[in-house]
């Protein structure tokens, strides 16, 4: 073994994250991603997939402490929710509910955690995929990164999910309302939101959004003929097949 060695093996972050939306998120949504992608498990254990960790939002909120002299600070359990939901609608993270935590799976991390892949590849010509699946939140319990403590995937499917809470609604608006690209009547567009989103449904409305946003940014759109949000959400303008493709290389996955 040389002298140099460093325990604890390694993680790959991608200097192409720099060019996508999470290298301009909060500083708690930049910390939370790169804590998940810290403690993801590195290979299969038989119990957990390569990329995949369980764990409780009161984990991440320990992981994340920091200390000014001898008070400890940490983010709020808020800041922290829409901190994982930020990851979801980045398409960055998938995540199921559990009796035991989240069972978090990092998207494309076999891609990117492969060093093959960056000896063969240029940065700038990495495909990067764009659908992962809905998650939902879960409620608190730990597991380390080791195989005593992981739960089996036979018991993690099984698990009957918790039930939603209103606030986490609220937040799946929020997260549209900041990213649609024309804010007018804000409470009509949340009436219809209540009708025609739903937790299976809501990774898709917002990959519409940003097609929808590309469209106009491809086209000129004039601001007067952008829809509101109200009717394109009426119209499930989300499932339109939209021209555009984002020209700016966008970030999902690792």
């Amino acid at each position: 073994m040389p002298k140099d060695y460093i325990q604890g093996g390694y993680y790959i972050k991608a200097r192409c994250i720099q060019e996508s939306d999470i290298a301009a998120k909060p500083p708690c949504v930049r910390e939370t991603w790169d804590w998940l992608l810290r403690n993801a498990n590195h290979a299969d254990n038989g119990k957990l997939q390569r990329g995949q960790l369980v764990r409780t939002l009161s984990d991440i909120k320990e992981g994340l402490a920091w200390y000014v002299g001898y008070r400890k600070m940490t983010y709020s359990e808020n800041q922290l929710k829409h901190s994982m939901k930020a990851l979801r609608t980045l398409l960055m993270i998938n995540a199921t509910k559990t009796t035991r935590g989240m069972l978090i799976t990092i998207c494309n991390y076999e891609r990117f955690q492969t060093p093959a892949n960056y000896e063969s590849t240029s940065e700038s010509t990495i495909e990067i995929p764009t659908k992962a699946p809905r998650i939902t939140f879960a409620s608190p319990t730990i597991n380390k990164n080791s195989n005593k403590e992981e739960v089996s995937k036979i018991e993690l499917v099984n698990q009957m999910p918790t039930k939603r809470q209103p606030d986490d609604a609220l937040c799946d608006f929020e997260l549209f309302w900041d990213c649609y690209p024309k804010k007018t009547d804000k409470a009509k567009a949340q009436q219809k939101f209540k009708t025609k989103v739903r937790e299976s449904n809501f990774n898709l409305v917002m990959a519409g959004v940003k097609k929808y946003k590309d469209e106009i940014k491809l086209k000129n759109t004039g601001k007067q003929y952008i829809k509101h949000a109200k009717s394109w959400l009426e119209g499930e303008c989300w499932n339109n097949e939209y021209e555009a493709e984002a020209k700016k290389p966008i970030y999902r996955g690792l």
